[in-house]
């Protein structure tokens, strides 16, 4: 069925919302034309009991005089909307009216015998005559013709039937299930289905795309997306899985090169090193001594900033409160003013050596601008973390806040220190773990003066569920 179907769904977006559209109006149109079809011609019809008159008249006519009155008070029970009643008295006006001059009968009184008269009365009871009819119409028809549904038939014996049909009232509410509201209720049934259709053959891949390119990670494993959904759609993903396997190539492809550079250039740099003793000028020997240890520490950043991009490290429970402890404990031991405030302990799972890198390196920035240092540890209401460094140092503008956290980027404070003591890595590599830990960094200022910055980690960093 699939394959008979399939070459003759459109495959772009355009044509396939034509198509939408077309089939709800289709669709629309068809229920419309059912309903006045089988339910309207029905409703014109709304007296049915009155084709059953000429049988009627046939069974009175044919009864006794006696048991005509006992006939017609059953069968006025068996048709209620039929107004039978039997009497003696002639129409009014029928005098007037003389006996052959009938015009010609129709359906259901064609087949009466000429035993029989019919009169058509109005709705005072008088006779009607047939000559201001319609010339040659015929009598009877049942509901709108020419008598309206209300007759006399003259019987063998001096006694008359009268039939007066009386539709029955309109069921209550009434105008809740007219044509109208049931073509609205059903264009809105179908409107629905066609847009949960439409929804699923046409949002869904595009919501699948963009699901994979907000979730794309270098390091995760990925999976080609499915080619489903218009042609459009189709060479998006394709062109979307090509650019993933671009960058993750050219991304590993600088990773090794900068990788090899780093351990390479460790040999010449200890050679240098070596040299570098045999300097008789003192002076000269500690300078060349303090380049060479600004290059090896660069060396050194770079490598770790590309490790922790890289998000290897696997994840374990680890107690964060002795974590941190523990590197406020390091630098007060060096006599600088570093406080810890949070609980004693609190358990979660991280990476233990990539957080520690990174809270290190916040610890030392805020040293390096600052004279004081206040880590703060608590657990938030989801089950997650949050972490704060604050120091009483220049801080950071706002305008620059963003910038500072791409690698080899120093604020204004940091150009007008000593080159050698950082070389705008420490945020970049702080921003790679915390992304690493699918968790959120932000900065804020501190009171009166200084940086905030925070920290704020899932429950299980490898069970984040992203929304869509």
């Amino acid at each position: 069925m699939k394959r008979l179907i399939g070459p003759l769904v459109p495959r772009r977006i355009a044509a396939q919302s034509a198509a939408v559209v077309v089939l709800s109006v289709v669709l629309i149109h068809l229920a419309l034309t059912a309903h006045f079809r089988f339910i309207e011609s029905r409703r014109d019809d709304r007296r049915p009991e009155f084709v059953h008159v000429g049988t009627l008249v046939r069974l009175v006519a044919a009864a006794p005089s006696g048991e005509r009155g006992r006939l017609v008070a059953d069968a006025a029970k068996a048709f209620p909307t039929l107004g039978l009643a039997l009497t003696a008295t002639p129409p009014v006006g029928l005098g007037a009216m003389p006996a052959g001059d009938e015009p010609r009968r129709g359906p259901p009184f064609d087949d009466l015998g000429p035993e029989v008269r019919v009169v058509a009365i109005d709705a005072e009871g008088r006779a009607l005559d047939p000559r201001g009819g319609p010339p040659g119409g015929p009598l009877g028809g049942g509901p709108g013709g020419p008598d309206g549904g209300r007759m006399v038939f003259g019987l063998t014996g001096g006694d008359w039937l009268r039939v007066v049909d009386r539709p029955p009232p309109p069921p209550p509410f009434g105008f809740l299930f007219g044509p109208w509201t049931i073509s609205l209720v059903f264009a809105g049934l179908a409107s629905a289905l066609l847009g949960l259709w439409a929804a699923r053959g046409l949002v869904g891949p595009l919501r699948a795309l963009a699901a994979a390119a907000r979730d794309f990670d270098i390091e995760g494993e990925t999976r080609p997306l499915p080619k489903r959904g218009p042609d459009e759609v189709r060479v998006a993903a394709t062109a979307f899985d090509a650019m993933r396997r671009r960058i993750r190539s050219l991304v590993e492809d600088r990773t090794r090169m900068l990788a090899a550079m780093g351990h390479d250039l460790r040999t010449p740099l200890t050679r240098l090193r070596l040299r570098s003793e045999f300097v008789a000028d003192e002076a000269l020997r500690a300078e060349i001594q303090r380049d060479l240890a600004g290059m090896n520490d660069m060396i050194e950043g770079a490598l770790t900033y590309l490790r922790e991009g890289r998000h290897r490290e696997p994840v374990g429970l680890v107690d964060l409160s002795a974590t941190i402890e523990t590197i406020c404990d390091g630098w007060s031991d060096l006599g600088r003013d570093v406080v810890y405030e949070g609980p004693g302990h609190l358990l979660r799972r991280v990476r233990p050596m990539a957080l520690e890198r990174a809270l290190g390196n916040l610890v030392d920035n805020a040293l390096k601008y600052g004279s004081r240092c206040i880590v703060r540890l608590a657990g938030t209401s989801d089950g997650g973390t949050r972490i704060e460094v604050e120091d009483d140092g220049p801080g950071i503008a706002e305008a620059e806040r963003e910038a500072m956290l791409r690698p080899f980027v120093r604020g204004d404070a940091a150009r007008n220190m000593d080159d050698h003591r950082g070389f705008g890595l420490g945020l970049a590599i702080v921003k790679a773990v915390v992304d690493g830990h699918h968790g959120g960094l932000e900065f804020a200022t501190a009171v009166p003066h200084g940086l905030v910055v925070r920290i704020s980690l899932p429950e299980d960093p490898e069970a984040v569920l992203r929304p869509d």
